[in-house]
């Protein structure tokens, strides 16, 4: 870190705080967006099951964001405490504030219909189950963006030195990657499982029309 200054603190911990303010209100946002699209499309025990899982995973990145950017804190405590002892100086180190991600997509996608909207598989008549891929895309696109901003933040806060952004850096990629993963193994969880919904879908479809006409 450069030579430890109030200013930069300052200028740093305001970063921290208004960046995760935005990426709270970004997760809200985006999560909301979302559960409204999927429920508009696809609605059964798998579909909430995916959900739930989209929102734990949402919650997990929020909460492992928070855990590093604690960690960098706690290290800046220590830092700023040293730095008063070594030079009699009384230069104080601002707090976190970090909240919740407020994220509730489960409840907004039904176990089973109850409307009597979709088909037998779950998904809403004149809808496709390819349909939801692209909504979840989007909605692990703007997470990431939002994600990547609020980290921005913090690096371009002039806090640190060079080196120093640098390794911040490493520790934010880091996070990111393994919410990259968890993304990817969700994406591919709900691609099994609605791989052959249209297919079955259509195929029942002609075995009750032929029923009917038997």
């Amino acid at each position: 870190m450069p030579i430890i200054s109030q200013s930069a603190l300052t200028r740093l911990m305001s970063a921290v705080n208004e960046g995760d303010s935005e990426l709270l209100r970004k997760l809200q946002e985006s999560t909301d967006e979302f559960g409204d699209e999927l429920s508009k499309i696809w609605e059964s025990k798998k579909a909430h099951e995916f959900a739930q899982r989209v929102e734990d995973t949402v919650k997990e990145l929020h909460e492992n964001y928070k855990k590093y950017i604690q960690s960098i804190y706690n290290t800046l405590e220590t830092n700023v405490k040293n730095h008063n002892a070594f030079n009699e100086a009384q230069v104080a180190l601002p707090g976190l504030v970090m909240g919740a991600a407020a994220v509730s997509i489960g409840a907004k996608v039904k176990e089973m219909f109850a409307d009597g909207l979709g088909d037998e598989m779950g998904i809403r008549k004149g809808r496709k189950a390819t349909e939801v891929t692209p909504v979840f895309d989007k909605l692990v696109s703007g997470i990431t963006a939002a994600a990547e901003a609020a980290a921005s933040k913090i690096t371009s806060s002039g806090a640190f030195d060079e080196e120093e952004v640098n390794a911040v850096a490493n520790g934010f990629k880091k996070v990111f990657e393994q919410t990259k993963e968890m993304f990817d193994q969700l994406k591919n969880e709900a691609n099994t499982a609605l791989g052959t919904v249209d297919a079955d879908a259509a195929k029942l479809s002609q075995t009750n029309i032929s029923n009917i006409g038997n």
